[in-house]
């Protein structure tokens, strides 16, 4: 009968591998002692459970032989009767020594699982923190793409600014020169009523009248096209007439123009005037505006109307304004040196 521990050597001896380390397929070597313990008390578990069965079949046998034999075969089954409850009782406290054992690796086990879960929900919060930065980051990139945005916007408004200011200023230059240009026309005004006052009616005055065919009015632009001119009140005056556009509209501009004497500053002179044109069918004025009155001098040089006639007007072949695409226009002017 052998020892345990002579046992546990044997089994050791037998399952020792490369450099002397002991090996089990299902043991982690992490921890050394309690693998080596816990294969070495499998092995002795199942050697003396082999025993015990080796054992209790040379019992049936010994008590069969018991039968059939002398006396002394009693001896014999006695002795084996002995050896059979002194396995017994190892293999009992090798079944406690392994319960032992297995408690300890269920506690490891636990032990492992407990730090496995901390280790899954330290990685849950670590992924929770990343997803916070993240949308962080997110926000601070808005925040800061909204503060460039602000600050695009105040360029802009300290733009709009200084040109509001010079508009201000631009408009206020205007409006003191209107302001100077509206004391001039009271003075003329003035000057005009001290006129007109002892006249009566206009028609009692003495008028001018200037006259002019123009010719290729289908081909009128912008640009004004000049009439020959014609000497009064010390001046020279002509008539000009272009295309004139009011929205989509299109209109006939007719002007009284002041021509100076040669290299002579334009001399100052409150004008009444009329517009006139003709139908090439008779002698009388066909559309006409009403008296008008403006003063000339080298700030303003022409006066007239932009809207004198449209051009569907002028066009309609009732009317026949245009003849061989030629009109003929006639100012009434009376001017007024010196005022």
């Amino acid at each position: 009968m052998y020892e345990l521990t002579d046992i546990v050597q044997k089994v050791l001896l037998a399952i020792r591998t490369d450099g002397g380390a002991v090996r089990h397929p299902t043991l982690d070597s992490g921890d050394k002692s309690m693998s080596l313990e816990s294969v070495a008390t499998t092995a002795v578990i199942k050697k003396l459970e082999k025993e015990l069965d080796s054992s209790r079949e040379e019992m049936n046998r010994y008590k069969s032989e018991l039968e059939s034999s002398s006396e002394s075969f009693k001896v014999v089954i006695a002795l084996k009767n002995n050896k059979l409850q002194q396995l017994e009782k190892e293999l009992e406290s090798s079944r406690e020594e392994m319960k032992g054992w297995k408690n300890v690796m269920n506690e490891n086990d636990r032990q492992i699982i407990r730090l496995e879960l901390a280790l899954e929900w330290s990685k849950m919060e670590l992924t929770e923190c990343k997803e916070e930065v993240a949308t962080k980051s997110d926000l601070i990139a808005t925040k800061r793409l909204k503060i460039g945005v602000l600050q695009m916007d105040s360029e802009s408004i300290k733009g709009e600014l200084e040109l509001c200011k010079e508009e201000v200023k631009r408009k206020s230059d205007t409006i003191k020169i209107k302001d100077e240009k509206i004391a001039e026309l009271a003075k003329s005004l003035g000057a005009v009523q001290k006129i007109t006052t002892p006249m009566g009616s206009i028609d009692q005055c003495h008028k001018e009248t200037i006259r002019a065919t123009f010719t290729g009015i289908s081909r009128l632009t912008s640009e004004d096209c000049f009439s020959g001119s014609m000497g009064s009140a010390g001046s020279f005056w002509a008539i000009s007439i272009s295309r004139h556009y009011e929205g989509r509209k299109k209109y006939l501009s007719v002007d009284l123009w002041i021509v100076p004497p040669y290299n002579q500053l334009i001399p100052s002179n409150m004008v009444y005037y009329r517009m006139n044109l003709f139908s090439h069918n008779g002698s009388k004025p066909a559309h006409s505006t009403q008296w008008d009155t403006s003063r000339y001098d080298r700030n303003a040089t022409a006066w007239g109307s932009t809207t004198f006639i449209s051009f569907e007007d002028l066009f309609k072949s009732s009317n026949e304004f245009v003849k061989k695409d030629s009109i003929m226009i006639a100012i009434d002017f009376i001017p007024f040196p010196g005022f």
